[in-house]
């Protein structure tokens, strides 16, 4: 009875946070919008930087037919001695120099709207954050007596649990002042008898 139900903080946590490094789409209207955008411009620069790769034409110009990123930003592998054959910006080179990462000028403009997104979405999840911590702190003196009251309760349990393995009994108090301690050993337990304390 002391225990107080918290049932819409709770609800609002599960279903905004899936796991300590993922907040759920549904975990507010504008952080699902975003993620859609986010994820038709991430489909629209890969498109685009497949058809360049798959290109056979311009396949000679690239160390591999593959698309990565660099910066968080899309990129292609070029040769370093087709550098002039790919207009771009370069990102990042191979240890061996041979290959440099390139952000061909066409899909420029697109991974700056993809960067644009990525800010709104870490704003986006900042906010929801916030707005579940003052939930959680508006109920802060609950979830502490809650908090006392189920450990309490835990203890209780674990000593009934301890009492129940080792046949015990509990203490019987006598006016007299001495202590009797009795032990007797139960050949259906691996446990002795508690000791009946008289004091």
């Amino acid at each position: 009875q002391a225990i107080v139900s918290l049932r819409n903080v709770e609800d609002d946590i599960t279903t905004a946070i899936i796991s300590e490094e993922e907040i759920a789409d549904r975990a507010s209207s504008e952080l699902m919008n975003i993620r859609r955008h986010l994820r038709g411009a991430t489909e629209r620069i890969k498109e685009k930087l497949n058809q360049m790769v798959h290109n056979p034409n311009f396949q000679k110009y690239l160390s591999d037919s593959i698309i990565t990123v660099r910066n968080d930003r899309y990129v292609i592998p070029v040769r370093a001695d087709c550098r002039s054959m790919v207009p771009g910006l370069v990102h990042d080179q191979s240890a061996t120099g041979a290959t440099l990462f390139i952000e061909p000028m066409n899909v420029v403009e697109a991974n700056n709207e993809l960067r644009e997104l990525e800010s709104k979405e870490t704003h986006e999840i900042e906010r929801i954050l916030r707005d579940l911590s003052a939930g959680v702190a508006v109920s802060g003196n609950a979830i502490i007596l809650n908090y006392l009251n189920i450990t309490e309760l835990a203890f209780i349990f674990a000593c009934a649990s301890l009492s129940y393995k080792m046949d015990a009994s509990p203490a019987q108090i006598s006016e007299k002042k001495k202590i009797d301690l009795a032990f007797e050993l139960y050949l259906k337990h691996e446990y002795f008898a508690s000791a009946v304390l008289l004091a």
